[in-house]
């Protein structure tokens, strides 16, 4: 089973598992997230117990490999398009042996990091986290409290301190674009030199997965009736497992007037009469 592979992994030094909070979903998948300073020692772990991945993505902020059961993403450190918004070392020193085994982030910084996560990269709240944040800063809420402030500064920490104390931490999602200026403010105050190369090395890395994309572009050819909808549900079906987004365009000419669904899927081919 993909849980006893896992379990594997749990002996190696300077770990911890920051998702799933728990080993109670379905055997067939799933999405693992690691933090490990660098990420290199626990990636040769991985490929060596599970195997060379279908596809590996090397990011500034995440090491992703592909299997088809679903992911392992390693997180060499946490941070958003380069500016740190948990001190990762912190997090490793202070982190606790969880029951199934694995060193697992100390509730403070787990609810910071669950928290800031989703609000970065996503722009959202992730209301599933409500439980964690609001333990977090009733039950841990002095490393909570530093983990803000750390992040943010004491303005933000006081702010979202007391949302998360009663219950709303919701509301950090209509301060989204101050909340990212506070992390980039803060960051370069604490150190300046280090954000600025950290943030270039981000953006340099983005530009070459955009020049040259690690993964591929598939075209479906074939005639009415062939089964193209059919092998196409398939494969996003299995891309999906694997936690792979996909997005899905009509192959047809652009710059012909009219054609103002340039884009869509046709879902039903032979609604229209013969032509040709």
């Amino acid at each position: 089973m993909i849980k006893d592979r896992i379990m594997d992994f749990a002996d190696v030094p300077g770990t911890i598992l920051l998702r799933p909070h728990g080993f109670d979903s379905e055997d067939g998948g799933g999405d693992y997230d690691f933090l490990e300073v660098g990420g290199d020692q626990l990636g040769l772990r991985i490929e060596e117990s599970l195997g060379k991945p279908l596809v590996k993505i090397t990011r500034t902020y995440v090491h992703q490999r592909y299997y088809e059961w679903g992911q392992i993403d390693v997180l060499p450190s946490l941070e958003w398009n380069g500016f740190r918004y948990a001190d990762a070392e912190a997090v490793m020193a202070s982190a606790i042996v969880g029951p199934e085994g694995f060193r697992r982030a100390r509730l403070g910084h787990d609810g910071v990091i669950s928290w800031l996560t989703s609000l970065l990269w996503g722009g959202f709240y992730k209301e599933k986290y409500d439980g964690i944040i609001t333990s977090a800063a009733h039950d841990d809420s002095e490393c909570f409290y530093e983990s803000l402030e750390w992040a943010l500064g004491v303005g933000w920490a006081d702010e979202m301190m007391a949302w998360a104390q009663r219950g709303e931490a919701r509301k950090s999602a209509k301060h989204v674009k101050s909340i990212r200026m506070a992390l980039k403010w803060k960051q370069f105050r604490r150190s300046g030199g280090d954000t600025i190369c950290s943030v270039a090395r981000h953006w340099w890395c983005e530009a070459r997965h955009h020049l040259k994309p690690q993964l591929p572009m598939l075209a479906f050819v074939g005639p009415d009736g062939s089964g193209k909808s059919s092998v196409i549900a398939g494969v996003a079906d299995k891309l999906s497992k694997m936690g792979l987004q996909q997005k899905f365009l009509h192959w047809r000419p652009y710059g012909v007037q009219g054609r103002e669904d340039l884009g869509q899927p046709v879902s039903n081919p032979h609604a229209d009469l013969p032509r040709g």
